[in-house]
């Protein structure tokens, strides 16, 4: 339920107000992001509910990266782990990415297991071609 209120509150404060002045908005996380993690814990009918009203995206990425090289990255970049990065929550995590983005349109996964300017180089050209 907070993390509903912080989008409903983001998106009435923050995203609609640029939408509206023509700018182009880029989340890094939104409501598959909720749906992915937080169908780990709860019920993923009850999420999809509790965000319903929400504005869906134009356009979605998924940067797909095998949950073991998620979790030597974040070793190499912080010293502690989130409630959520252990490993079998995070294949958990990555399995319902992958079989929510079809609900989802103009989704696109991207190969994440590679290095980060070739990641930016694909995402690029997908903003490039889309509508």
């Amino acid at each position: 339920m907070l993390f509903a209120a912080d989008r409903a509150h983001h998106l009435d404060k923050e995203i609609e107000p640029a939408l509206k002045d023509g700018k182009i908005v880029i989340s890094d996380r939104y409501i598959l992001s909720t749906y992915a993690f937080g169908s780990v814990d709860v019920s993923l009918e009850i999420i999809k509910k509790i965000n319903s009203t929400f504005r869906k995206p134009d356009l979605t990425f998924f940067v797909d990266t095998q949950p073991e090289i998620c979790m030597e990255r974040i070793g190499k970049s912080r010293q502690h782990i989130e409630l959520f990065e252990e490993i079998g929550k995070l294949k958990k995590i990555r399995e319902n990415y992958l079989s929510l983005l079809r609900e989802f349109p103009n989704s696109h996964i991207v190969n994440g297991n590679r290095k980060m300017e070739e990641i930016h180089k694909e995402i690029v050209a997908i903003i490039e071609i889309s509508p």
